[in-house]
């Protein structure tokens, strides 16, 4: 989902710059002068752009400090941060103004003499809210890092492959987990029509989407390792013509325990799953 530009237009000829310097880099943003058409509700509009946005990238400036409708959105931006407990709000300072005193405490990203230095810092927190292909899930006695990547076969099947590694903070141990879903033509050719209609991260939900309920349907999908060695378990889920080969595999490494390790492959996929939708605001099906 876009990155919202708060800004006072005082500051619009900064606010160009760094808006083309993000398109350049894919960053999809949202920018008044861009999205809005003559009749349009500017309340309704603005009010869905801040609601459905990523992140609210704020320009702080003498004018935009003292912009009733900079107030506004910053307010909106902060009780989001309140309400889903994650970073929503990155200031941008581009001169030297009063900043709000509940952006005080937050990392800035500066401008004032150094736009390179500055548009570093934006793109690493911009990373941080918005990349929906890789996160890390905690959960009491583990937290998992893991990522996403996808691409077509040389026959040109579609095929998305999750990577979980999983850490122990009791434990001198790391498991290395994979899913790894295959398209056949009938499903490729779906799910290429997906992203041509909708956008790419939207199909790669949607299918993942799939993945997760029929694995929920399967009564035992946790790998137990014993060892070092690799283990894994195969399935083929079927929708219409569509068919979907899904590999999983897990591997323990450090220290042996001498304690068998329960894999929750399932559980990888729904935790990557939500954290997906999160970031695109997409609702649970």
């Amino acid at each position: 989902m876009p990155v919202f530009l708060s800004y006072a237009h005082e500051d619009s000829d900064f606010v160009d710059k760094l808006a083309m310097q993000l398109v350049q880099r894919r960053v999809y943003i949202w920018l008044d002068r861009w999205e809005l058409q003559v009749g349009d509700s500017l309340i309704t509009r603005i009010e869905s752009a801040i609601t459905t946005a990523s992140a609210l990238l704020v320009i702080l400036s003498a004018s935009s400090v003292e912009s009733d409708w900079c107030k506004a959105e910053i307010n909106a931006g902060l009780l989001r941060e309140m309400n889903e407990k994650r970073v929503v709000v990155l200031p941008v300072l581009i001169e030297d103004c009063a900043v709000p005193i509940f952006l005080q405490n937050k990392l800035h990203a500066d401008f004032r003499s150094d736009f390179d230095a500055g548009l570093r810092t934006v793109m690493e927190a911009i990373a941080g809210v918005t990349n929906a292909a890789m996160s890390r899930t905690e959960g009491g006695r583990y937290y998992t890092d893991w990522s996403l990547d996808w691409g077509e076969t040389e026959e040109n099947l579609i095929t998305l492959r999750l990577t979980f590694v999983q850490h122990a903070t009791e434990a001198s141990f790391t498991v290395l987990a994979t899913i790894e879903i295959i398209g056949n033509d009938e499903a490729s050719d779906a799910h290429r029509e997906l992203v041509r209609k909708t956008s790419e991260e939207r199909a790669h939900v949607s299918l993942l989407d799939l993945i997760s309920g029929r694995l929920e349907s399967i009564e035992e999908t946790r790998i137990v390792l014993s060892d070092q060695f690799e283990k894994g378990v195969e399935y083929l889920f079927v929708d219409g013509s569509s068919k979907y080969y899904v590999k999983t595999s897990a591997r323990r490494m450090g220290t042996d325990t001498g304690r068998d390790v329960l894999v929750a492959i399932d559980e990888h996929l729904v935790n990557a799953l939500e954290y997906m939708k999160d970031v695109m605001r997409q609702p649970d099906k």
